[in-house]
């Protein structure tokens, strides 16, 4: 019975880990002192940003109807403003996402710079406000709007890329881990089976679990094809082509959530084979652990 108790023990924490992933994604956005500030940073800048907008619409409003000098000059004042915190905001955007790039447990999994992919964009943001500094004309406002929409998409596309890297890595490094599950489940039955207890349906559970976790790996090599080939981005990681970029990224969005879906009924028919190992074998271990931790991928 300890030799029983010590394979369920093995089950169980087979069980615990497996479930770790259902944070895989949260893992890429822990948390710390410094990303509460740049997120507060965001968030201020962002309501800004947002008060500014109604105050431009509004001046643009009184435009159309007055018509008049002192209704210009005035919405002139206030797109200056409205450009001003949506370039603030962009930067935020921007300083969270190379915190969480910079992060110890993601330092190497990008091969390019994506830190300084961001400052130059960042440098791009801190140009346009002198242009916006200095901006008169109602081309010159149009101008520069034409200029930060167009770097918005792109910082968006990027920063879409940049984490599902990320997410990739930490995929594959938990799909290594569950290689030796299989291996421990079959142990298992096969304990059980020298002890003379008929184990169909714990084979049965051990093949659905098995079935699952083939069906993912299947799932993140398909992903990792179609990250190898990165459409609509450069080997520097930078946008190459928008239009390429967004539909690379949705069909890789689409998968990754495929594989976390995969893993996460991995886990749970993982618990299934365990409670049933315990059932048949009359153990007394119980399961227990959080889902709400999250994954390192060290």
């Amino acid at each position: 019975m300890k030799y029983t108790n010590r394979i369920l023990a093995s089950l169980v924490a087979a069980v615990f880990i497996l479930s770790l992933f259902s944070g895989v994604v949260a893992a890429i956005q822990t948390p710390a002192e410094q990303y509460n500030k740049d997120k507060e940073k965001y968030d201020n800048t962002k309501k800004k940003f947002e008060e500014a907008r109604k105050i431009f619409e509004n001046a643009r409003e009184r435009l159309r109807n007055a018509n008049d000098n002192r209704s210009r000059e005035e919405l002139k004042i206030n797109t200056k403003d409205y450009l001003m915190r949506a370039i603030d905001q962009t930067i935020s955007h921007l300083e969270i996402l190379k915190y969480r790039v910079e992060l110890r447990e993601n330092r190497g999994i990008i091969e390019f710079d994506a830190s300084g992919n961001i400052e130059a964009h960042i440098t791009q943001l801190e140009e346009m406000k002198v242009k916006v500094e200095q901006a008169e004309t109602a081309r010159d406002f149009t101008t520069i709007h034409s200029e930060l929409k167009d770097l918005w998409v792109k910082i968006r596309l990027e920063t879409r890329y940049y984490v599902g890297i990320i997410l990739n890595y930490r995929s594959n490094a938990f799909l290594s881990k569950v290689d030796n599950v299989s291996v421990k489940m079959d142990e298992a039955i096969t304990r059980l089976e020298n002890e003379g207890i008929d184990t169909t349906k714990l084979k049965a559970e051990a093949a659905k679990f098995d079935r699952i976790v083939a069906d993912a790996k299947q799932n993140q090599q398909k992903t990792d094809e179609l990250f190898e080939v990165h459409d609509g981005f450069s080997s520097d990681g930078t946008v190459s082509d928008s239009n390429e970029a967004r539909e690379f990224l949705r069909q890789g969005d689409g998968m990754q959530r495929d594989t976390v879906k995969k893993l996460k009924d991995a886990a749970k028919q993982l618990k299934d084979f365990v409670n049933e190992f315990r059932k048949i074998s009359r153990g007394k271990v119980t399961i227990e652990g959080s889902s709400t931790e999250t994954l390192s991928g060290n």
